[in-house]
């Protein structure tokens, strides 16, 4: 079994800011990790390549500077990706919502290629909050709920990240991922921040991600392989859509952002 650190992005257009998440792996061999995440508009896009290290080890996350990456879109054009540093390849991209892109890296003398969709652009309407008194192991405190317009044409899929006083919720429980089963083509959809109560007079930041199928598919099975009771099966490895021998995920997104001051 293997242990690695996933590196969950937070905050699209600010790639410094990343989730930190161990999870044990059911890998008896290093395995090539790649993740990416495409924003609709003009971003610093980039492109985290790395290792798998011991279950066992205190080693530092193995970081891969030798693979030649690249960008496609529809129409075939070419963006060289190129190094950054500590396997981070990252340039100025300026994607466009509802054009489906192509990711290719090379390393090793593999060739590996994944492909994601960027979504439309879904506005946060407004934000919600709800006195909950104190029961069972919850303190009294406000549910929050998010409001917004889902497309009824399609499947979509959604991200919820939120910070407390400026500061992003980080555990794994605060990985939230759901799809649209429930409120499909509602024009006020209300979605709750799920499993929170929080304090009287936080200030809460709110971040609405629209993901494509690809982002959704990973980041559920990686909230499954977290949530895992420490059972005697060994947890499976969280859905990938690369080509190849590979973990991790390539995926789009676009992205909105609301803060509510919440009664004393």
């Amino acid at each position: 079994m293997k242990n690695i650190s996933l590196l969950v992005l937070l905050v699209p257009f600010l790639f410094a800011c990343e989730q930190v998440i161990d999870v044990d792996l059911n890998e008896s061999d290093p395995q090539v990790v790649i993740e990416a995440r495409l924003e609709a508009g003009q971003h610093d896009f980039a492109v985290l390549i790395s290792e798998t290290t011991s279950y066992f080890s205190n080693e530092p996350a193995v970081y891969r500077n030798d693979a030649q990456v690249r960008l496609l879109d529809n129409s075939g054009a070419v963006i060289e990706i190129p190094l950054d540093n500590n396997g981070r390849y990252a340039t100025s991209v300026n994607a466009l919502s509802g054009q489906t892109y192509t990711l290719e890296v090379e390393l090793d003398g593999n060739r590996y290629l994944a492909s994601a969709e960027v979504p439309q652009q879904v506005d946060l309407i407004e934000l919600e909050s709800e006195f909950q008194e104190a029961f069972g192991p919850f303190d009294e405190g406000y549910r929050v709920f998010l409001r917004f317009a889902d497309d009824p044409s399609r499947r979509n899929y959604y991200r919820q990240i939120h910070a407390i006083d400026g500061e992003y919720e980080l555990a794994g429980e605060d990985l939230q991922v759901t799809d649209d089963n429930l409120f499909d083509g509602s024009e006020r959809a209300r979605v709750p921040i799920f499993q929170r109560i929080f304090d009287p007079g936080a200030n809460l930041t709110v971040v609405l991600q629209h993901i494509d199928k690809n982002s959704f598919d990973y980041l559920n099975s990686l909230a499954d392989v977290i949530g895992e009771d420490g059972g005697t099966a060994a947890p499976g490895n969280p859905t990938t859509n690369w080509d190849g021998d590979v973990l991790g995920y390539f995926g789009a997104i676009t992205t909105d952002t609301l803060q509510i001051d919440l009664p004393e």
